[in-house]
């Protein structure tokens, strides 16, 4: 089955990022995610939320560690991740910094709440804030993903 023109376009650009996201030195992206993280965090979209969700990052993606401890230590802030299943996703509540570091690992070495997990949900708490990972972004923000076939629209996000 051939690719159409925009999917062999975007599978180019994805393993061009990947080739440069792979050539950046340890201290290179450490230096990248720290500006990323403290601009984020000092926001207004941030500042002003209080109901937020945050993809947990993969190894060579901007760390979102930080923003998660960050969103507890404010106090007065709702934090809530996604768990994959074959259906799609949920966004879950997690309750502390503790509970987001004891999650167990996914078949993608992510970490989420499990299946059996009775969380409240992001849907209908009211998200104000939902921080998506991308493996590039244009000026204007839209997105390039790593082409895996879930769509990450709201319709998707229960």
């Amino acid at each position: 089955e051939s690719m159409t023109p925009v999917r062999a376009a975007k599978a180019e650009l994805r393993k061009v990022f990947r080739n440069t996201l792979a050539s950046l030195s340890p201290e290179q992206k450490q230096s990248e995610t720290e500006s990323l993280v403290l601009k984020f965090l000092t926001s207004p979209e941030y500042q002003n939320s209080r109901i937020i969700s945050v993809y947990i990052s993969m190894p060579e993606e901007v760390n979102t560690r930080d923003i998660v401890q960050d969103i507890f230590r404010s106090g007065n802030r709702k934090c809530f991740v996604p768990r994959f299943d074959g259906a799609g996703m949920q966004m879950l509540r997690i309750h502390s910094f503790e509970d987001y570091s004891t999650l167990p690992l996914n078949k993608w070495n992510i970490r989420q709440p499990e299946s059996c997990d009775d969380r409240e949900k992001g849907i209908s708490a009211g998200l104000d804030l939902i921080l998506v990972p991308g493996l590039a972004f244009t000026k204007d923000g839209i997105r390039l993903g790593r082409g895996k076939v879930l769509n990450h629209t709201m319709e998707n996000i229960k």
